[in-house]
């Protein structure tokens, strides 16, 4: 099953020019911080963003990322606009 973890692993993984895997493992750390006690597939639109502008920008940080205000930005923006999608991974 695709979860927004899928979904948001790529781009971020580009932009950070890393593997997959371990965007992935950023995106879940991210989750763990913001919102320990929710699954995935129980985030909202609002709480995924939350959980980018927050959460991955403070990971990011963590490792030097320099631009990560821009990543976050291009990341929620990639959310907003695909909306649809995140309600039919929650369904």
């Amino acid at each position: 099953m695709t979860t927004i973890i899928e979904v948001l692993g790529d781009p971020l993984s580009k932009a950070l020019n890393i593997k997959p895997i371990q965007a992935k493992g950023l995106l879940r750390l991210a989750i763990k911080d913001v919102m320990p006690n929710k699954t995935v597939e129980q985030l909202s639109l609002k709480e995924i963003t939350t959980i980018l502008k927050e959460g991955l920008k403070e990971r990011l940080n963590k490792i030097g990322v320099e631009n990560s205000d821009i990543i976050v930005i291009d990341l929620t923006n990639f959310i907003t606009a695909n909306q649809s999608l995140v309600t039919i991974l929650r369904v």
